[in-house]
């Protein structure tokens, strides 16, 4: 993507990421191809500026005289993904203005929706149904968890963060066995020729 292809808006938010980033790092006059790549994916995948700002700003405070410096955007991706996983788990729970609604109400249904989601995945993926049914399974172990104790925003945050974590394992591992019985096979056939 060249900047000359962007919106005014995507540009705003391009330049401002690369002039923040640049003074933080406090050299340098151009990003590399790489940190280039950083921007245009989280312009794709419409993280707000406020977000990647403030990632960095927590990147660099994070960076001390013993640690090493922060050489590219690879280091700020991560605490990017934090940010913004952070952010949509609480847009999940907003309540409308007119409402109150507790935390732990907020957060079950939010939970709820995601569970309708999930076994809507789960209903297409044949291969992938069983590591979605296990998630399914833990979210609604955290719902019950938010009915019966009282738990803070961090906690169910926490545990959120654990579920996503053990699906991933999960889809990777499957993953991991396919391509295992794949070259098994392939290994028998080269061997009975």
């Amino acid at each position: 993507m060249l900047v000359t292809e962007c919106t005014t808006g995507e540009e705003e938010f391009i330049q401002r990421i690369v002039t923040r980033y640049l003074y933080l790092k406090q050299r340098g006059l151009v990003i590399s191809p790489r940190d280039w790549q950083y921007i245009c994916r989280w312009l794709a995948q419409n993280i707000p500026l406020i977000t990647v700002l403030k990632a960095l700003e927590i990147g660099f405070a994070e960076m001390t005289e013993h640690t090493a410096r922060v050489r590219s955007l690879a280091y700020i991706d991560r605490i990017v993904t934090r940010l913004e996983r952070e952010r949509r788990l609480m847009q999940i729970g907003r309540p409308k203005e007119n409402e109150t609604k507790s935390t732990s109400e907020v957060m079950r249904d939010g939970l709820t929706r995601i569970i309708a989601e999930l076994e809507e995945i789960a209903k297409k993926e044949g291969d992938l149904a069983h590591p979605i049914s296990n998630t399914i399974l833990n979210i609604r172990r955290l719902i019950d968890e938010i009915d019966t104790r009282s738990l803070d925003f961090d906690h169910i945050l926490k545990r959120v963060t654990q579920i996503e974590d053990g699906l991933f394992r999960s889809v990777f591992n499957r993953f991991e066995e396919e391509k295992k019985r794949y070259y098994e096979k392939k290994a028998d056939k080269t061997l009975t020729r």
